[in-house]
């Protein structure tokens, strides 16, 4: 069993775009790319990367499973960017 991860473009209520990445426990990265669109109610999706089937377990993903890991809000490396 492998998984991706999957960054999905997402608006807010206030129309700013923001991202949020997410955990699909699913081998065929098409699915995984639909799972996160369902999840996140968006549109736009890219895949970053397959997990390990290690990596899945110590999430305490299963499978079929979507877990969101993370966002601008808490990604110490965008979450501070401004635009100039």
């Amino acid at each position: 069993m492998t998984g991706w991860m999957v960054t999905v473009a997402v608006v807010r209520d206030n129309g700013d775009i923001g991202h949020e990445m997410y955990a699909v426990a699913v081998d065929d990265p098409n699915q995984a790319v639909q799972s996160a669109l369902e999840a996140a109610n968006s549109d736009a999706a890219v895949i970053n990367g397959e997990i390990d089937a290690a990596s899945i377990k110590s999430i305490g993903l299963k499978v079929g499973e979507v877990l969101k890991v993370l966002d601008e809000k808490s990604d110490p490396l965008t979450s501070r960017t401004r635009r100039h």
